[in-house]
């Protein structure tokens, strides 16, 4: 109960995240926007991006194995927007590594849900499309 009680604390704290982000970089404030993306991952999920970006395929599964599908979707949300903030500051170095991420984490929670959902289907149908022939890497 205490556990599904936090999640769901976590989920509405980083949707008002998500969306001030989005805000921020419709009004092409940039430079906030991604603080708001740092903040979020250190405050919200209490990770490291520097460190998670650079996992290998291990250190991947072990992070994903002690993390909640929804704690995964948050972090995939989190590495597309901030490429798509990458690619808005004309840096597109890094972003399809970022893309490839949040795919991949879309997918497991895909995998191990029980629930189909429209809004994640849509996430994994874009980013497959912005890496599919992309010059991301």
């Amino acid at each position: 109960m205490y556990e599904r009680d936090y999640i769901m604390r976590m989920i509405e704290a980083f949707a008002k995240m998500i969306a001030a982000i989005v805000g921020l970089r419709e009004k092409g404030e940039l430079d906030k926007a991604r603080s708001l993306v740092e903040e979020a991952y250190d405050t919200v999920l209490k990770v490291n991006s520097g460190e998670i970006k650079e996992y290998d395929d291990e250190q991947w599964k072990q992070f994903c194995s002690k993390r909640s599908p929804e704690e995964l979707e948050m972090l995939a949300d989190l590495l597309k927007v901030e490429g798509e903030i990458m690619l808005d500051s004309g840096k597109p170095e890094g972003v399809g590594e970022l893309f490839l991420k949040a795919l991949t984490l879309l997918k497991l929670v895909e995998a191990q849900s029980g629930a189909y959902s429209m809004t994640r289907f849509d996430k994994i149908t874009e980013l497959e499309q912005k890496l599919s022939g992309s010059d991301y890497f």
